[in-house]
């Protein structure tokens, strides 16, 4: 129980810290203050909105001038959860009859997947698989499109070059 009294006094220390430095420089020059100010406020705003590789490095930054250690690296035999997250990624299967024609949504919405996921592959899906129009819409053979997903890079294998389907038409 000692523990929590002394994490208590110890942030507060660092608060009281924090805002004892930006007004002790205001004291020595106004100047010095605003610029202590701006970077803490950089430090915060890279460490809450920053991409993941710059949150790290703000949070591991004020770690380190809390004085507190790096968390400990889990042991050589355990992963992250974001990492079992990559290493789990299956094939997509393809759901119902894969020669049945669709959009790029519905075939989405068939795979649980937001649309823009599948629509960001436009170009390679209609160079790779076969498509026709119908009126303003353009459908997709299922298979292929599925096809097409899982050989994307970043879906757990590399992007093959060999064509999967052909194309009843031409891309405008």
């Amino acid at each position: 129980m000692q523990s929590e009294p002394r994490a208590v006094g110890r942030t507060v220390g660092v608060i009281a810290g924090a805002a004892a430095l930006p007004a002790g420089a205001w004291l020595a020059h106004p100047a010095l203050a605003a610029i202590l100010l701006i970077l803490v406020a950089a430090i915060v705003f890279s460490a809450l909105w920053g991409s993941e590789t710059v949150s790290e490095r703000a949070f591991r930054l004020g770690r380190m001038i809390a004085g507190r250690s790096e968390p400990k690296a889990p042991p050589p035999g355990q992963i992250g959860q974001r990492q079992a997250q990559k290493l789990s990624a299956q094939p997509y299967e393809v759901p119902g009859d894969p020669q049945e024609m669709l959009t790029l949504g519905a075939i989405a919405r068939r795979l649980g997947l937001d649309g823009k996921t599948v629509t960001q592959y436009r170009p390679q899906i209609e160079e790779r698989a076969a498509w026709e129009q119908r009126g303003q819409r353009r459908l997709y053979r299922l298979a292929d499109v599925v096809e097409v997903l899982n050989a994307r890079r970043g879906a757990g294998s590399r992007a093959t070059t060999a064509g999967i389907g052909t194309t009843s038409g031409s891309p405008p």
